[in-house]
């Protein structure tokens, strides 16, 4: 509870002696110096008196070529035989989330693909039904239907597919979801909510695909329709 001012040690010798020894001077927030997939740990700054290779800065906003151009002058004014190797922090910690950043991009690109492969599939399955109906359509035209009610009674039966298809998919897509942020010592949770916005999303893109050909169904001539064969 005070640790200002008391001596803490360090590392092991080989006759089980603390290697180092120092004064406590300050305390600082828990903070991740890690991935997310790790607990934070203890982490002790020392303060070392000793040359060192590394030199850590902090360059104010809008100021960073100016920064790095100074900085570059004032390294080959004190260290010309050595190259300098800069590295910037959040690139360094964007290092550690390679894996994830890959696995995004390639579900990204199937993602896509699913959905443009879906789409075309619903597209062609509505096209053949509601040209099955076409003389239904004309019929239910003859007697007064609007081109609304149409589309309702056309679109009704695709998206009571499509929330069959939710209903099986997204409780699967819940569970591995929360599997895989399970191997994240800190992670956000998965809300009911989020899923509700994909089926909207869904339904939105189903219906959108499906009214294509049911518009236009519904503003064809009854007449034609209705020809004999």
């Amino acid at each position: 509870d005070q640790p200002l001012g008391k001596r803490m040690q360090w590392g092991l010798e080989a006759n089980d002696q603390a290697a180092s020894d120092g004064q406590v001077v300050g305390v600082v927030r828990d903070f991740n110096f890690q991935s997310l997939h790790n607990p934070i740990e203890p982490f002790v700054f020392i303060y070392n008196i000793q040359p060192t290779i590394i030199i850590s800065f902090r360059i104010a906003a809008g100021q960073m070529e100016t920064a790095l151009d100074k900085v570059r002058d004032l390294w080959g004014d004190f260290a010309p035989k050595y190259n300098m190797d800069l590295k910037f922090v959040d690139e360094q910690f964007a290092l550690l989330y390679e894996t994830e950043e890959r696995m995004l991009t390639i579900f990204g690109y199937f993602a896509i693909i699913s959905i443009f492969i879906a789409s075309l599939g619903l597209f062609a399955l509505s096209a053949f039904t509601i040209q099955q109906r076409i003389r239904e359509i004309g019929i239910r035209k003859i007697l007064g239907a609007s081109v609304g009610q149409i589309i309702q009674l056309l679109g009704k039966e695709f998206l009571v597919l499509v929330l069959i298809a939710a209903v099986i998919a997204l409780p699967l897509a819940y569970y591995y979801l929360n599997l895989w942020l399970t191997e994240f010592a800190y992670h956000i949770s998965v809300h009911i909510g989020m899923m509700f916005l994909v089926v909207l999303f869904t339904l939105m893109l189903a219906l959108a695909v499906i009214s294509i050909h049911a518009y236009r169904a519904a503003r064809a001539n009854p007449v034609e329709a209705l020809r004999v064969e």
